[in-house]
């Protein structure tokens, strides 16, 4: 985010609260820590699905940035998602984008992240 100039980060060496103050706020599906996705059961993305769509609904979240695949999924009630930006919509009209995996192309990921710069900037203006 900071890369597609949302925010400089020598201001605010804290990217994480660089963001928060830009309006952009992160969260986890699952409410408990985990190595990496393979430890997280299906069963458990699905009990915090509610939760997570109730709040972001009430924020009329406008973008929601999918880090894993399966919370995009979920959220979108998809069997299958390519990284970058969805086609579908959430429940409440939020467009959904899809990081690239760390194991992605260098090309490929360096086009999806360059897609999420012009999105970020087009919801943030």
């Amino acid at each position: 985010m900071a890369e597609a100039g949302l925010f400089d980060p020598d201001v605010a060496p804290f990217l994480d609260d660089a963001a928060v103050q830009h309006g952009i706020a992160f969260t986890d599906i699952v409410k408990f820590p985990t190595l990496g996705e393979k430890q997280v059961k299906a069963a458990r993305i699905h009990e915090g699905l509610p939760l997570l769509e109730a709040s972001l609904a009430a924020r009329g979240a406008p973008l929601v940035i999918g880090v894993f695949r399966h919370p995009v999924q979920a959220l979108l009630g998809l069997r299958k998602s390519k990284p970058g930006l969805q086609e579908k919509t959430t429940s409440w009209g939020a467009r959904v984008f899809r990081m690239p995996g760390p194991y992605a192309k260098a090309g490929e990921a360096n086009q999806v992240l360059a897609d999420l710069g012009k999105l970020l900037r087009e919801v943030t203006t």
